[in-house]
């Protein structure tokens, strides 16, 4: 298939008051100005002892695209692209034959293309607006790897991404995903005030708040098998939590998106780590065969 123009190449216009217009208006402050801060990273990374921000993000890309079996042969898609720098990171690493990303924030699509075309990369790299709920303009099994990191939550709902992901990979097709659940349901009006917060806050549809049992038995019921979950909560948000709050980096979100939304975004922060720490949030790596 014409991967380049997929879907128009164009922006697409969400309608008003839609969810997808909610998200890329939040994901939307700053973005022109983000530039290479955090090496174009916007995912939580898999921290280990010493090491960066930027180590970290790579760590959590490289682990997921090994775990699945990324390689020379692997058409990829990529839902909740963000900045393209994981990509431009796969295509260097990994060599897939195809790489497709799809982000419904069409700041994030402008500057990965610059992103993919600084890095020299031609046909085997592409960006396009789009939702990750819809993919009609990919035909059925195009893809042999979907990968998401993190913009799962977002989606309106996750069971319609995991069908569309099911029906765009190809028999035996492999879902990689970063993504957030419940260890425990909400136990009394605290753990319920936390994860309303957070929900709402972060642009997450009600229908998305769920425990990790729960995700596995949507996950199965979209047609998938062999659903591997593992928690790295504890690998993945005390560590990005830090890096959020360090001088440096409060610095330089300052300058991109504002003082007002650095504090809103520091505010975030402290709710998703506070919740994590109370036991009741968890962050997730999944992997998943096609039938």
């Amino acid at each position: 298939m014409n991967y380049e123009r997929a879907s128009g190449g164009g922006r697409v216009a969400w309608p008003r008051k839609s969810h997808e217009r909610r998200v890329e208006a939040f994901y939307s402050i700053g973005a022109t100005r983000f530039g290479d801060c955090h090496g174009g990273y916007l995912n939580f990374g898999l921290w280990e002892d010493g090491c960066d921000y930027l180590r970290a993000a790579e760590n959590l890309v490289r682990h997921l695209a090994s775990w699945g079996g990324v390689d020379d042969r692997s058409r990829l898609l990529d839902v909740g692209c963000g900045f393209g720098a994981q990509d431009v990171y796969l295509a260097r690493n990994f060599r897939p034959h195809a790489i497709v990303g799809i982000d419904i924030v069409w700041p994030h699509v402008l500057a990965a293309r610059a992103r993919a075309r600084e890095a020299g990369l031609g046909l085997e790299v592409r960006f396009e607006h789009g939702n990750a709920t819809d993919l009609s303009f990919f035909p059925a099994g195009s893809f042999t790897h979907v990968l998401g990191l993190e913009s799962i939550v977002h989606f309106d709902t996750r069971e319609r991404f995991f069908r569309e992901a099911a029906r765009v990979l190809a028999p035996g097709g492999t879902l990689l995903l970063a993504d957030y659940a419940l260890r425990r349901p909400p136990r009394g009006l605290l753990d319920r005030l936390f994860v309303s917060l957070v929900r709402r806050c972060w642009q997450v549809p009600v229908g998305n708040v769920g425990t990790v049992e729960s995700y596995r038995c949507k996950v199965e019921a979209a047609g998938f098998c062999e659903v591997e979950i593992e928690s790295v909560g504890d690998r993945t948000i005390p560590g990005y939590f830090r890096e959020q709050c360090s001088r440096g980096h409060r610095r330089a979100l300052r300058a991109i998106r504002g003082r007002f939304a650095l504090w809103l975004g520091l505010a975030m922060d402290f709710l998703v780590h506070t919740s994590w720490a109370r036991g009741q949030l968890d962050y997730i790596l999944v992997r998943a065969r096609k039938r």
